[in-house]
């Protein structure tokens, strides 16, 4: 039997990421990463994840534990993201800046950082903000995953402040690019973000889903 093959941990992990993917059952992850750590208290699968999955279900403040646990031994995003995430979600968006900072003092440049930065500025209302966080990562980053994820935030943004022409403007320039490259996954998100613009702010339903169903012909 292959399970008795393995590691007390790798089986726990095994079990974590059956029940996270297959037949979901929060319980029975949780469960699982926390066995891992009572063999490892500093294994950086189940300190990320168990963190993720006290976010999934909104436990922030046993996040936080978690998150803080991984900072000590994984100084990559996962941790960090994680940490800014529960601080962020708990309202104490100073903390979540400070932990982001460190991300930045670390990882220089970390896109998903960089994005997290605009969105803790954003949800303070400081706009201009997060639009200067968001222009440097699309500078710094030209991978369309970046560049994607960067736009979006500034489109979500403009909504947010009312310029709708200027949200639309960067969402149309988006879709025509993503076509001229051929790529329809992103072509498929602007045109959604164009069609949500029309829904959600000024509902004109014949046109809502006119960009979607151009990318679908």
């Amino acid at each position: 039997d292959l399970r008795d093959r393995l590691s007390p941990i790798e089986r726990q992990l095994a079990i974590a990421n059956y029940y996270s993917t297959n037949e979901f059952d929060p319980d029975a992850v949780i469960a699982a990463y926390k066995a891992v750590l009572e063999v490892d208290s500093t294994e950086r699968t189940a300190l990320n994840n168990l963190a993720l999955s006290y976010i999934q279900l909104g436990r922030w403040e046993d996040a936080e534990a978690l998150a803080r646990r991984g900072t000590i031994v994984d100084k990559s995003w996962f941790p960090y993201g994680h940490l800014a995430t529960a601080l962020a979600s708990q309202g104490r968006y100073a903390e979540a800046d400070s932990a982001l900072r460190e991300l930045d003092r670390i990882v220089p440049g970390q896109p998903r950082g960089m994005e997290m930065q605009a969105q803790v500025r954003s949800a303070q209302g400081d706009y201009a903000g997060a639009d200067s966080i968001l222009q440097a990562l699309l500078k710094s980053r030209t991978e369309p995953v970046y560049q994607q994820l960067a736009t979006a935030d500034r489109i979500n943004v403009a909504v947010t402040q009312g310029r709708l022409a200027q949200a639309e403007g960067w969402a149309a320039a988006g879709l025509a690019e993503a076509r001229q490259r051929g790529d329809e996954q992103r072509a498929y998100g602007y045109a959604w973000w164009m069609a949500g613009i029309d829904h959600e702010v000024r509902p004109r339903p014949k046109r809502d889903l006119s960009a979607v169903e151009a990318v679908l012909r």
